[in-house]
């Protein structure tokens, strides 16, 4: 055994040799009570020692040879007491009284090598799992997966499910489990089920974890023993209610057709639902496409930390954060998450169509146009009508009301203050319009109930008889000077003013809020037609709206 050990020992790319004078004393110091001890049969075979070695390479050379030399103390201690229990279970030496062969043979392991194997797979395990508050462990006809995850795991509680054939077992798992230095009576529960119906081993373990309430620590739920319709419920319990699942694993020893114990070890599986997201990403797209970007940039926070693949949910918490900016029009809070947007596509690789890259590309070009200054007003218009859009999409009428409004006035006020420079709806100097009284008081002629003097400030409907008062080309283009044209208009924004959000108390129907987003369209088109003639508005429109995942 030593010789086999100091044959293999590789650090980094190398192997250690016998001139390594300071890993040679810790060696001697280590490996010389294997010189005292029998050897019959070396199990620590060149491929479980360079398995070890991979495994461990976060160690230092030293801790690792330490380790490796732990491991190999505790499975040459299996050795000679392995042989006696191949013995046992082949028939060939008889132990007890009465049983069966297999019996037999785990009487003796529980009765004369259980500290050995229970200190075996603690060493192949590696696991820092041990004093959990609850361990939950599946049984069948052997007691031996649930006194080992026991032994390993040493819980402050332990709830054993069986099936009722296996009351046997849970009497002897109950004997050794139960006393001096291990659990009191209360601290060990079982409960027969029915091993057919999946519903009742879920039943079982979410009452019972109602009652123990472990807020303070981690739970274990241990598949290895019963049928596989009771590992399999147990494993969906286990995701459902997000706990961990532990397995003992080991390979089949042909000459016996059995897994000797000791030579398994006990892992730790994650939840897949944790580890692989789909459902809950599913879910944090579904609050992604509702508009709820503050709940899935959250949701996708935590899925970032927890994930074994993170990358997408990394992206999408940066375009959630995004889009929230956006819907706030947080011009101070927009520029930091455009960068971080940024860095987020160029660093994401994974699957993501061309067309939301193109837009996402679009948006973060069109948002770092985007602040409250003058310079950026046209494109804010934009903003408002690409807004109205997202929550007609989500069925927020009111608000795309709203912002469809805002398109409309944005639009007759930019015109206005843009042409006839220093002009400014808020506070008019209507000298800068030139002898446009006269004709103002013309147009507002055939409106019943409105005053035809100069308006103190111009809303959206006194900018609109102003245009066509001053015979301005998007008035004409947009068919304000028309018949109708103003009245029509009119009607729309009294719309608006009724809405709970405005001025009144009524909601507003959808398709109130299509015939303004309609019309906020088309001023916009024509007021982009005469302003930026080379931009193609419906193209930009089409880039620019929001992302929605799966469609």
């Amino acid at each position: 055994m030593q010789a086999a050990i100091c044959s293999m020992l590789p650090i980094g790319g190398l192997f250690l040799g016998l001139a390594s004078q300071p890993l040679l004393t810790a060696r001697s110091a280590v490996l010389g009570p294997l010189n005292r001890r029998p050897v019959s049969e070396c199990r620590t075979t060149p491929l479980r020692v360079c398995w070890f070695f991979v495994s461990s390479r976060d160690c230092s050379p030293s801790e690792r040879l330490l380790a490796l030399c732990s491991y190999c103390l505790c499975m040459e201690a299996l050795g000679p007491g392995m042989d006696r229990y191949r013995r046992i279970l082949n028939g060939e030496e008889a132990y007890g009284e009465q049983g069966t062969r297999v019996e037999a043979a785990t009487s003796f392991l529980l009765a004369e090598m259980r500290t050995q194997v229970a200190d075996a797979v603690r060493e192949r395990s590696a696991i820092d799992a041990q004093g959990i508050p609850l361990l939950i462990s599946m049984s069948g006809l052997t007691p031996l997966p649930t006194i080992l995850a026991y032994d390993v795991l040493r819980p402050k509680h332990l709830l054993v499910i069986y099936s009722e054939k296996a009351a046997g077992a849970v009497d002897v798992i109950g004997d050794h489990v139960v006393g001096p230095g291990q659990l009191k009576a209360s601290q060990f529960s079982h409960v027969p089920v029915d091993p057919t119906d999946p519903r009742i081993v879920y039943q079982v373990i979410n009452e019972y974890l109602a009652r123990f309430n472990p807020a303070d620590g981690r739970v274990i739920l241990n598949v290895t023993g019963g049928k596989k319709v009771m590992s399999a419920a147990a494993a969906l319990a286990a995701w459902q209610l997000d706990l961990e699942l532990c397995y003992l694993d080991g390979e089949v020893e042909d000459a016996i057709g059995s897994v000797i114990p000791g030579y398994q070890r006990l892992l730790l599986l994650d939840n897949p639902i944790s580890i692989f997201g789909e459902q809950e990403m599913g879910r944090a797209a579904e609050l992604f496409n509702a508009g709820a970007f503050d709940s899935a940039s959250r949701r996708y926070l935590d899925l970032s930390e927890r994930l074994a693949a993170p990358a997408a949910a990394r992206f999408w918490k940066s375009a959630s954060e995004l889009y929230r900016a956006w819907c706030d029009l947080d011009f101070e809070a927009l520029s930091p998450l455009i960068e971080n947007m940024e860095r987020a596509l160029a660093d994401y690789r994974g699957p993501l169509p061309a067309d939301v890259q193109r837009q996402i590309s679009e948006q973060l070009k069109f948002l770092r146009c985007l602040d409250s200054t003058n310079a950026s007003r046209l494109d804010l218009m934009l903003a408002f009508h690409l807004l109205g859009d997202h929550y007609t999409a989500v069925g927020r009428h009111d608000f795309a009301a709203l912002l469809y409004y805002r398109t409309i006035e944005g639009c007759l006020a930019w015109r206005l203050e843009n042409k006839y420079a220093g002009f400014r709806c808020d506070e008019p100097d209507y000298s800068l319009l030139g002898e446009v009284g006269e004709e103002y008081a013309r147009v507002s002629a055939g409106m019943p109930g409105k005053e035809s003097g100069l308006p103190a400030k111009v809303s959206l409907v006194e900018a609109a008889k102003l245009l066509v008062a001053l015979k301005d080309g998007f008035a004409v283009a947009t068919q304000l000077a028309k018949g109708s044209g103003i009245v029509s208009l009119a009607s729309l924004a009294a719309t608006r003013n009724h809405s709970i959000l405005a001025h009144g108390f009524k909601q507003i129907a959808p398709s109130d809020s299509q015939k303004l987003g309609e019309r906020a369209a088309f001023f916009l088109k024509k007021l982009w037609e005469l302003e930026r003639p080379s931009d193609n508005l419906d193209e930009l429109r089409l880039n620019l709206a929001f992302v929605r995942q799966g469609t």
